[in-house]
């Protein structure tokens, strides 16, 4: 219906509605005429029969109403294409706004807004989710960057730190060397070396390097026990940091002086849970966590070089000693020659033979760690190595002592099988033992425990020999802990430097579905996808001639699945330096990929779409052009139409007043000015009581009609109104009710009575 009427012309739907009502009116007027005789269709009888038959004027009023209702009926229909062009333009602003999102993603923009509302609820839920699964990956990857280079940083500073404890044994030069290249490894601007120092009962701390702004300090600071923030820090046994300093912090003494850092942070060097110095450092910016934690580690290392560096200030006292007592010896040799010559030749071999033992025996004393125990497990002897190793002071403290005292109770169990074997006579131990000092800590050893006999076989003494490996084993063990750390968040493998499979970890295996069983009859060419394979052969010779890589690949697995692989290798050198295996670690990004992918393919999609749709808006932009002209057109010819109406009515003698639902009258014809005696334009747009005021109606007036719930619509009725005199005057009345969707009009066809009776 709506396609037919947009194809005619305006002004034809609106004069055939005329038309209609014309011809509607003309067989309704003939109808009557026949059923009357001697009825003539002039003038005069046309209204008689419209005295005597009130739906006539019904009739009539169809030559307006039919014109009109094509007029709204075509309104409509262009309402309508309106609203569906509206309709197109918002689905196009939703594709422009999916399209732009996607392409946002696509070029890495996670913080893209988008609205829920532009989209099917689903369609948005999936992008909005996309772009956070994108967002939360390139957040954990920039994580992950940030920790893999903090812990390289970490490795490499612990190694490079390493070789300066193994660089000399020189304390001075140690510390300086030390805190002025920890000053620019940690980016600060000045630190201070502080070393323990005990002297007659008097504990204090003396700094023996300080370094600035590039340059060497002097040192010439003494800490006293328990004073300021270095005392606080060694009596707490735990790193101090401030990370805000205030104008008021200058009343605290430093141990770098009175200075107005921004950040300040003290780290106690304490092996075994003894202190052997002190590290402090100020900077004008934060100091990051992670080279705080370095910091902590390292002075441990550094701890572990202060008490060997003691150790062997005490052994050099000791030889020391132990020279001064050769040279009175050696006096007192000079005088019990004479006695010695004495002695026949079998007691200078016995002589010999002593001196070559106790020759023996302080060599061993020197370097190793020895104690002696009876069978029975008491301590018999100990060297000056064991008991300082173990942290007493004097031969005292463990002669007698058992075994058990300087073994952990954690691991007696099993110790005490041991012992009893090796009491009995039986064969000698050796290997990793740990021991337990005074204060509780382990101290691990490479030791022997060996039997010594009397000439009957029995068991005279255990000895027992060994030397310290501690810092060796805590080394050995923290590289444990990141492989095992590598091994557990990291896909890895080493491979040969032909690509044979040496090993590799859980994760390696899975990704790839390789049995572990089976993982060395496989090389890395086995699961490189074959359109990667000329790359990495490239890639994979840099590698083995020692320069590391970082690429991405497409990998196969065994049971034919491809996986995108995030990798990193890297050569490994032995102890000659050379090369001996390289070391896969990758991560899994297929799912990263495969998004792209479907992102990809999602934004050409669009595409198509969206030039379908430029199409589409193409042609209704054209049928609207047309639509618009036809309406221009036909509001046109219906103002002509209304114009013709309105004069058409204004010329009829029966006095005719339309009004709204508010009672506002909206016509008011020339016969209906004579007969109320008021001019048009003074009335139109005006309520009622302006012309009919409610206060002079009785049950018979034409008000009663208007201002009461009338139920004479389309019947003639005789009633009463007064002219401007005073003077009642009888009347016909016919009221016609018009209505389109919520709007109401009320008109009243008047005529006079002494017409009628004409």
């Amino acid at each position: 219906m709506f396609i037919n009427l947009r194809r005619q012309n305006k002004y034809t739907i609106i004069l055939i509605g005329f038309a209609i009502g014309l011809l509607i009116s003309i067989l309704g007027l003939l109808t009557t005429a026949i059923s009357i005789e001697n009825i003539s269709l002039n003038f005069i009888g046309i209204l008689h029969l419209h005295a005597y038959f009130p739906f006539l004027w019904v009739t009539d009023s169809l030559i307006i109403i039919f014109p009109l209702l094509s007029f709204f009926v075509y309104r409509f229909f262009n309402k309508t294409v309106a609203e569906h062009q509206e309709l197109l333009v918002d689905t196009k602003k939703s594709r422009n706004e999916i399209f732009n999102f996607i392409e946002n993603l696509r070029k890495g923009n996670v913080e893209a807004k988008f609205s829920k509302k532009i989209a099917e609820k689903e369609i948005s839920d999936s992008l909005i989710k996309l772009r956070d699964e994108i967002k939360r990956s390139q957040e954990e990857e920039a994580k992950r960057n940030i920790e893999d280079e903090e812990r390289r940083w970490t490795t490499e500073g612990l190694a490079l730190f390493g070789e300066h404890l193994r660089s000399t044994t020189d304390l001075s030069k140690l510390s300086y060397l030390l805190i002025s290249e920890l000053v620019n490894y940690i980016g600060v601007e000045q630190g201070g070396f502080f070393v323990l120092r005990i002297e007659n009962q008097r504990k204090y701390f003396e700094q023996t390097g300080s370094y600035a702004y590039d340059r060497k300090k002097f040192c010439d600071q003494i800490i006293e026990w328990g004073e300021g923030l270095i005392g606080a820090c060694a009596i707490e046994f735990k790193p101090l940091y401030l990370p805000e300093v205030t104008e008021g912090y200058m009343n605290i003494t430093s141990g770098l002086g009175k200075t107005n850092p921004k950040v300040v942070f003290i780290v106690p060097l304490v092996r075994d849970n003894e202190i052997h110095g002190i590290m402090e450092f100020s900077s004008l910016n934060d100091i990051p966590e992670y080279k705080r934690d370095f910091l902590i580690k390292l002075g441990e290392s550094i701890a572990i070089t202060l008490a060997n560096t003691k150790t062997e200030a005490i052994k050099a006292k000791l030889l020391e000693e132990s020279r001064q007592q050769a040279e009175v010896l050696a006096k007192q040799e000079d005088v019990l020659r004479k006695n010695m010559e004495r002695l026949n030749q079998i007691q200078k071999e016995k002589a010999a033979q002593a001196e070559e033992f106790i020759s023996f025996t302080n060599s061993v004393n020197h370097t190793l760690i020895r104690a002696e125990y009876n069978p029975e497990g008491n301590l018999l002897y100990a060297n000056t190595n064991f008991i300082f190793k173990l942290e007493y002071f004097s031969n005292s403290e463990v002669e007698g002592k058992p075994i058990y005292q300087f073994i952990n109770p954690k691991d007696r169990a099993s110790f005490s099988e041991t012992w009893e074997v090796l009491a009995k006579g039986g064969m000698h131990v050796e290997g990793e033992i740990k021991l337990m000092t005074k204060s509780g800590k382990d101290l691990w050893t490479m030791a022997t425990y060996t039997c010594v006999r009397r000439s009957d076989d029995s068991v005279e003494r255990i000895l027992f020999l060994a030397i310290d490996i501690t810092q060796q084993k805590t080394e050995s063990l923290y590289h444990q802990g990141l492989s095992t750390a590598i091994d557990n968040s990291a896909i890895k493998a080493e491979f040969d430097l032909i690509g044979n499979f040496i090993l590799a970890n859980n994760k390696f295996l899975h990704a790839m579905d390789i049995p572990k069983n089976k993982i060395v009859s496989y090389s890395i060419y086995d699961i490189i996808e074959i359109d990667d394979v000329a790359e990495f052969k490239k890639l994979w010779d840099s590698v083995i001639k020692g320069k590391s890589h970082e690429a991405s690949f497409k990998m196969k697995s065994l049971s034919g699945e491809i996986r995108h692989m995030r990798t990193t290798l890297s050569p490994v050198t032995n102890l000659y330096n050379e090369i001996s295996e390289v070391v896969f670690i990758a991560h899994d990004v297929s799912q990263q990929v495969e998004a792209e992918a479907k992102l990809m393919e999602n934004a050409s999609r669009l595409e198509e779409q969206e030039a379908e749709l430029r199409i589409a808006q193409e042609k209704l932009s054209a049928a609207l052009d047309l639509a618009r002209q036809e309406i221009k057109n036909q509001f046109e010819e219906i103002e002509d139409i209304k114009v013709l109406n309105e004069r058409a009515l204004d010329g009829m003698l029966d006095a005719i007043i339309t009004i709204d639902m508010k009672e506002t009258i909206l016509f008011f014809n020339k016969a209906a000015e004579k007969l109320f005696e008021a001019n048009a334009a003074n009335v139109v747009g005006k309520p009622m009581t302006t012309i009919i005021p409610k206060n002079k109606a009785d049950e018979n007036h034409i008000s009663n009609f208007f201002y009461a719930d009338t139920n004479f619509l389309g019947k003639r009725q005789e009633v009463n109104i007064y002219d401007s005199a005073g003077k009642k005057i009888n009347v016909l009345i016919t009221l016609s009710e018009g209505k389109y969707r919520r709007k109401y009009t009320l008109t009243v066809f008047i005529q006079t009575i002494e017409v009628e009776l004409f």
